[in-house]
């Protein structure tokens, strides 16, 4: 997102990011410099399309330097305008049937380490661990139920399906999120090729060789929570 502003290029080279500390740079940033961090660090995040096609926001890209309080105000005025939009769009994609949405868990907490924290040693053997651990398999649960609960006060619906954090995945994931209503949770194909003992191969441009194994849906079930 740096890179291809030049002004927010040469803001980060000024920076000797690695070779000086940020104490030691601070007295060669003018209030100019930074005014011009304070809104490229939030206009470079615009939708690419919206900086293109947006009459204030494609003024300040052309801009790319000089900006006033004034130019800053404006960008903040049109970040509330474009954040207040994302959901009424969103949940017009849902109700159109043109989209199925799926949450996180509310916080984005990496659910294993919460269900069972001893987890983190079956993807890095080696890991440092905490020497003293908690059962916090409480708190993934409230993670679960308190994300299922904003789907439905935003989008007027109960969510069918879960991307959990980072898509970090144990055994103890299904059931506990089967028994908030989820009916389906989306992972990588690293960790099905783990939870199926074998390896998937590329061709040289890069088309998957076993694709039926990696392109369908798997049933898992437990006690009492299927999904």
């Amino acid at each position: 997102m740096i890179r291809p502003r030049p002004r927010y290029h040469e803001l980060l080279l000024k920076r000797r990011l690695g070779s000086r500390t940020a104490a030691q740079v601070a007295s060669s940033f003018s209030p100019q410099d930074i005014l011009d961090l304070q809104v490229w660090a939030t206009l470079a995040w615009f939708f690419p399309q919206l900086l293109r096609d947006d009459e204030v926001l494609h003024s300040l890209v052309t801009k790319d330097h000089g900006f006033t309080e004034a130019d800053k105000r404006a960008m903040l005025d049109r970040q509330r305008e474009v954040m207040a939009a994302i959901i009424p769009m969103y949940r017009g994609l849902q109700d159109s049937g043109c989209a199925e949405l799926t949450i996180s868990p509310f916080y984005h907490p990496i659910l294993p380490l919460l269900c069972k924290m001893e987890r983190a040693r079956e993807a890095l053997p080696n890991l440092p661990m905490p020497r003293a651990t908690a059962d916090l398999s409480a708190d993934a649960r409230t993670q679960v139920t308190r994300a299922v609960d904003a789907y439905r006060q935003f989008f007027g619906r109960a969510p069918r399906g879960m991307w959990p954090s980072e898509g970090s995945v144990s055994p103890e994931v299904p059931p506990l999120v089967a028994q908030a209503g989820i009916r389906w949770i989306a992972t990588d194909e690293t960790i099905l090729c783990r939870s199926l003992g074998c390896t998937l191969h590329r061709d040289n441009h890069g088309r998957l060789q076993e694709w039926q194994t990696l392109y369908q849906p798997y049933w898992t079930q437990f006690p009492n929570a299927d999904c």
